[in-house]
């Protein structure tokens, strides 16, 4: 096997001016596995699985998955302790389901965003390192009518560096609160830290649905005017 230096000789060099974005977008790859990780985790004490069984049943989820199911089993864990033997959940108990739904919607928002932004990135690349145009497009894959063009900068990929790092403190946060039910303090530390590091990213497809990321409304043609006699 060849060493380091030997295949570095080989290699393009990378112009200066996109060496900053490279290196951010290697960070971002060699950081994101740890969000997908700290999903599993969350799922896995929400629904009280033992690891070996949570690898089995979801162990190979990724990141849109891991936040269905756990949107899921927040809204059916209320029901599912209408049946236990102490009785329902307690107000206190209310307290708990009420906030980490809240928090997971509040992370979930911004990671949907990212998540997607990553996912054009993977598939599409960015047009900056080749053509120095700071934009993520499918074009050269698409039809007219489900092209996409983002506009994504430098700036930007640092930005959701910082956030994805505070997404996953904050689902570590969450795994303590749910495993810590009747600790407040807890919880409290958990909201304070997300007030404390709001995000940075702004998506500029933020509210918009799937489908219509995919595809746009086209302008419509309007009838030709009737013929006359």
């Amino acid at each position: 096997m060849p060493t380091l230096d030997e295949v570095r000789k080989k290699l393009v060099d990378i112009p200066q001016e996109y060496a900053e974005y490279l290196m951010l977008l290697g960070r971002l790859y060699a950081l994101y596995p740890a969000v997908e990780n700290s999903l599993f985790g969350l799922l896995g004490v929400l629904t009280m699985t033992h690891k070996p069984i949570g690898v089995a049943l979801f162990g190979d989820q990724r990141t849109d998955s891991l936040m269905s199911m756990i949107n899921r089993v927040l809204a059916a864990r209320p029901e599912a302790y209408k049946d236990r033997a102490s009785g329902p959940l307690t107000p206190e108990e209310m307290k708990l389901e009420t906030f980490v739904e809240e928090e997971t919607k509040y992370v979930f928002a911004q990671l949907g965003d990212i998540n997607g932004i990553r996912n054009q990135l993977t598939h599409h690349g960015s047009l900056l390192p080749v053509y120095g145009e700071e934009k993520i497009t499918n074009a050269l894959r698409a039809s007219p009518k489900t092209k996409i063009d983002i506009n994504f900068t430098t700036t930007d990929l640092a930005c959701i560096l910082y956030d994805i790092s505070n997404i996953i403190i904050l689902l570590g946060w969450l795994v303590a609160c749910v495993l810590s039910p009747t600790r407040e303090d807890i919880r409290g530390r958990c909201r304070a830290y997300r007030e404390q590091h709001p995000w940075l990213y702004k998506s500029p497809r933020r509210g918009e649905t799937n489908q219509s990321r995919q595809r746009k409304p086209q302008a419509q043609t309007p009838p030709p005017p009737a013929s006359e006699g």
